[in-house]
C-alpha cells in the first residue's frame, strides 16, 4: 500500500483472536501502538506520523476505507521481512525489521516462576515475575534468572533496556501466594443494581480495565471500544457500537432470567430481584455500567 502502509487479510493472520488473548505486534525490536476503533475511513495511513501503529478491522471500512472484517493494517518503516521473522532458534534482531502480530501469551518474554514439586495441567502452579525490561526480539533463546542462596532474590541480564548494552538486574521476589481462584474459567461478579432497574426483563453491562485507559472509556482490550455482555453468546463479550447487534435485546424466558454469554451454566437473575451477576473474562471487570 502507499508508504510504509502494509495489509495483511484475516487469512494471513488465523490464529489472531482479540476476545479471548490480550495482542502482541511489534516490527523487530519496536512495539506497535494500536489504533484499532469502531471510527470509519483512513484511521491509520503509510505517512510517518502513523508510523510503528498498527489497526485491526471488526468490520468493513474500519481502519482503511474498503477494508474488510479482519484486515490487518500496520505502518512500519525499514520493514526488510515483511512477515514474523526467526531467524534462528538462539538468535536476536537487534537491527533488523520484520512484522509480527499475534495472541500475547502470559508466559511470553517472562521472567517465569514454576513449582517444580507438582503435576500442572493449568499453569496454576506459575506465574510472571516480569519481563525484566526487556525490548521485544532482543532476548536469547537461554535467557533466564538465577537465584540467590536465600531464594528471596534473583538476578538476570537484560540487553538494550537502555538501548545500549546489556545489564545486570537484582530482583526481590514478590512473597508466594495461593487462592481459591479458577484461572482457567470465568470469574463470577455480583451486581447490585438500582431500584429503577427492579422490573427490567433483559439488560447488559458494560465494563472495562484499567490497563485501557480512564474509566469512563470501559475498554477491556487495546481496541478503542466499549466492551459488554448481553444476550447468550459463545463469545465472552461484544463491541458495544460494531456489535450490538449482540446485546440482551431478547425477552427474557417466564422465570425472569436469561444466561450468561460467558458460561451457559449461569443465570442473571432479574425482575424480581434487585441483584444480578456477570461474568467477567479472566478477572472482575474494574469499571462497571450496567444498562
Amino acid at each position: 500500500m502507499g508508504g510504509t502502509l502494509w495489509k495483511f487479510s484475516a487469512a494471513q493472520v488465523p490464529q489472531l483472536d482479540r476476545k479471548l488473548m490480550p495482542t502482541f505486534a511489534f516490527s523487530g525490536s519496536k512495539a506497535l501502538l494500536d489504533v484499532s476503533s469502531a471510527a470509519q475511513g483512513n484511521i491509520i495511513t503509510g505517512n510517518p506520523q502513523d508510523s510503528y501503529k498498527y489497526c485491526v478491522a471488526n468490520v468493513p471500512n474500519e481502519c482503511v476505507s474498503g477494508s474488510q472484517q479482519g484486515d490487518v493494517y500496520v505502518n512500519a518503516p525499514y520493514v526488510q521481512y515483511p512477515f514474523c521473522n526467526y531467524p534462528s532458534q538462539a538468535a536476536s534482531m537487534p537491527d533488523e525489521y520484520d512484522i509480527c502480530i499475534g495472541d500475547n501469551a502470559m508466559i511470553y518474554n517472562s521472567l517465569m516462576q514454576v513449582n517444580g514439586s507438582v503435576t500442572d495441567i493449568t499453569g496454576a502452579s506459575q506465574r510472571s515475575l516480569g519481563k525484566g525490561l526487556a525490548r521485544i526480539r532482543e532476548t536469547d533463546a537461554f535467557w533466564h534468572a538465577h537465584a540467590l542462596a536465600n531464594s528471596n532474590w534473583i538476578m538476570f541480564k537484560t540487553s538494550y533496556a537502555q538501548d545500549v548494552g546489556d545489564m545486570i538486574f537484582a530482583m526481590e521476589l514478590p512473597p508466594a501466594t495461593t487462592d481459591s481462584v479458577n484461572r482457567t474459567a470465568y470469574e463470577t461478579l455480583t451486581i447490585a443494581t438500582p431500584p429503577m432497574f427492579a422490573n427490567m426483563a433483559t439488560a447488559y453491562v458494560e465494563y472495562g480495565y484499567g490497563e485501557y485507559g480512564a474509566p469512563a472509556n470501559l475498554f477491556c482490550t487495546s481496541r478503542a471500544e466499549v466492551c459488554a455482555v448481553g444476550q447468550p453468546s459463545d463469545e465472552p463479550f461484544f463491541f458495544d457500537v460494531t456489535e450490538s447487534s449482540k446485546s440482551c435485546l431478547c425477552p427474557a424466558p417466564p422465570d425472569a432470567r436469561f444466561r450468561s454469554p460467558c458460561r451457559p451454566s449461569t443465570w442473571f437473575t432479574l425482575g424480581g430481584s434487585s441483584r444480578t451477576a456477570m461474568e467477567a473474562w479472566w478477572e472482575p471487570a474494574r469499571y462497571l455500567r450496567v444498562r
